[in-house]
């Protein structure tokens, strides 16, 4: 705990910390502008105003919160990740596994958006809570889920508060610590992964898998909020001190009902919102059935050209001012190639981890003949390796200030991975190969994700990090959407044609859809018999092109790490927080503003003895890419 509290030192005083708000301005060239406080959204003036409100006490009891919530999130997602495909078989659609993953990634990606432009618009607390009621939601809806269409309906909910808690626990994290502690701490919601690896796969079996998925899924409409309760506490208990201090901003809506809805839909930029959304739906959506409705068809082709136009109807719109007042994206941002880069990097990277993904399971029961248990462990191993390297790529950025050589060596590191995956994907291969390449792949993950983002969170003023943040994780979600109907697009083109030419002389060709939709139904027929050796062979094959594709699809991750701008976090650090934050101490005494009689109660903060009025943000302008 010592250590922690170490954390939140206090800052040195302009002489010492040439780049703070009271010193000289950082070099032109190596940190983002500031926005002014006339344009900042009053959920962006809350979170600052509770910043300079918080105790140490009470920001760590904040962190606690992050900490155990994002425990019982990595422990959730660990469980529930073996209920998907027990529930999709039970409604005897296993092939349904990629429509399912599409449906949950397209929600993840347009909702992340929406909620940060809510948590800027009316603040964090009130996001954190409407995103923990929908993620509720979510679990019953599962848990009592009869048909595929109400589970894929469910994530509707589950998604949307889920990805609302993922997205605010990063905003979150941005807005209360340094840049040159941010890597560490984004870092911290993937530490429990390391023990819920093994947990989670354990408790599934435990539990039943196939047999009790709808308790699975119900018992965490009960766990899932208590987790994050000490941080909506602290949130809440340190915005009733910032009002008593009178550091929050007056009410942002007043007047009647259409002025104030008026001013809603100003601030949500609901139109944008609106044309993000749906065009991500059309064009998404066409991907995954496609094969259904026919790639000729009249449908597929007009979502797919309404979608894209749409898109850039998005972007243009955004571009204008009088359109967008308050714009989603704003122009400057898109164009910033840092941004851009860091956002296609999220695109392809988790582009390439959905293309395997989806039928990694599956592949290791049936065609490695492994246990609930165990197929759950070595899945999960990617997630292990990258939350490790991870933290320690964070560390090293903490102590020398520079992300981009970091990430660079990453690249290789994660295209070997797939490599030796596509080498190493047949039943002939041993448990260790198929470990290695699994470690091998999670260490190349775990130094390209982290480094991007916070490349472009240091591109980013405070007003505009959340939502920065919401279209990197959103683009990653893309990505993963597209990943997910590409890999559901080859398994159902390839598979059943396989599976008639390996069954075509045996008595199981009758069940081949049976076989085909129901990875259950596969693991049936006897280890080793004609049937089963003929399955696994189908299997491989498809596996193979799909770990081929992601292979290939690596190699832009390395193209745009190069474009990125090198910026140092030693110069930026402290340019786009306020208020006591991890790494820097804006503070009034020990236990904050009323703890310290001294201190005025305007907003100023003490330094040296000397009362200063905080600069204004107009003095960062000049510090733009």
């Amino acid at each position: 705990m010592s250590s922690l509290l170490s954390l939140f030192r206090k800052p040195r005083t302009p002489e010492q910390n040439p780049n703070s708000d009271t010193g000289t301005a950082a070099p032109p060239g190596t940190a983002a502008a500031v926005t002014p406080d006339s344009e900042k959204q009053a959920g962006v003036e809350k979170i600052e105003a509770v910043s300079s409100a918080w105790t140490k006490k009470g920001l760590i009891v904040a962190y606690f919160g992050v900490f155990l919530g994002s425990t019982l999130y990595a422990l959730e997602a660990m469980t529930t990740f073996a209920y998907i495909p027990a529930a999709t078989s039970a409604f005897q659609l296993h092939s349904g596994l990629a429509t399912v993953a599409v449906v949950t990634n397209v929600l993840y990606a347009t909702v992340k958006p929406p909620m940060a432009k809510v948590a800027d618009a009316f603040g964090r607390t009130e996001a954190f809570v409407v995103s923990i009621i929908l993620a509720v939601l979510g679990f019953v809806m599962r848990a009592a889920a009869k048909n595929l269409s109400t589970y894929a309906a469910s994530q509707v909910f589950g998604a949307a508060g889920q990805t609302g808690v993922t997205i605010l626990i990063q905003i979150f994290i941005a807005d209360t610590t340094s840049l040159l502690w941010r890597a560490l701490f984004s870092s911290l919601p993937d530490v429990p992964y390391v023990g819920t690896t093994w947990a989670g796969p354990a408790l599934a079996e435990e539990l039943g898998a196939v047999e009790n998925w709808r308790w699975g899924y119900g018992m965490w409409a009960i766990i899932f909020p208590v987790g994050f309760l000490p941080l909506i506490y602290s949130l809440v208990v340190n915005q009733q001190r910032a009002k008593r201090l009178n550091l929050i901003p007056k009410k942002t809506y007043s007047g009647n009902w259409f002025n104030v809805t008026k001013s809603a839909i100003v601030d949500l930029d609901i139109l944008g919102l609106i044309l993000f959304t749906a065009g991500l739906i059309m064009l998404l959506v066409p991907l995954t059935l496609g094969k259904n409705w026919g790639w000729s068809n009249g449908r597929t082709v007009s979502l797919l050209i309404v979608g894209i136009v749409t898109l850039i109807a998005f972007i243009v719109i955004e571009a204008v001012p009088k359109l967008a007042p308050k714009p989603l994206m704003r122009w400057s941002l898109l164009k910033d190639r840092t941004i851009s880069s860091a956002c296609g990097i999220g695109f392809f990277y988790f582009f390439v981890f959905y293309l395997p993904s989806p039928f990694f399971y599956s592949w290791l029961q049936v065609v490695r003949n492994l246990s609930t248990k165990a197929s759950g462990n070595i899945s999960n191993i990617f997630t292990l390796s990258s939350c490790i390297s991870s933290v320690i790529i964070s560390l090293i950025i903490r102590y020398t200030g520079r992300y981009k050589l970091v990430m660079l060596s990453g690249i290789p590191i994660y295209v070997l991975g797939y490599g030796l995956m596509i080498r190493y994907r047949s039943s002939s291969a041993t448990l260790g190969q198929i470990i290695i390449s699994q470690i091998i792949t999670g260490v190349g993950g775990g130094t390209i994700n982290v480094p991007a983002q916070l490349a472009l969170q240091a591109a980013c003023n405070h007003q505009d990090v959340a939502v920065a943040t919401a279209m990197f994780l959103t683009m990653a979600n893309v990505g993963g959407a597209v990943g997910s109907a590409v890999s559901g697009a080859v398994w159902s083109n390839l598979l059943p044609g396989k599976l008639e030419r390996g069954l075509a002389d045996l008595p199981a060709r009758e069940d081949i859809t049976l076989i085909y939709n129901s990875y259950i139904a596969a693991m049936g027929y006897e280890w080793g018999s004609e049937e089963r050796i003929a399955i696994n062979k189908a299997y491989e094959e498809v596996f193979r092109i799909q770990l081929i594709i992601a292979c290939c699809l690596s190699v832009p991750i390395l193209v745009l790490g190069l474009m990125m701008k090198s910026i140092d976090l030693n110069v930026v650090n402290m340019h786009n927080v306020k208020g006591m934050v991890v790494g820097n101490m804006e503070s009034y005494g020990e236990d904050g503003p009323e703890g310290d009689d001294s201190a005025p109660r305007d907003g100023r903060i003490q330094e040296g003895g000397t009362q200063v009025v905080q600069k204004s943000d107009r003095e960062g302008d000049e510090m733009r890419h």
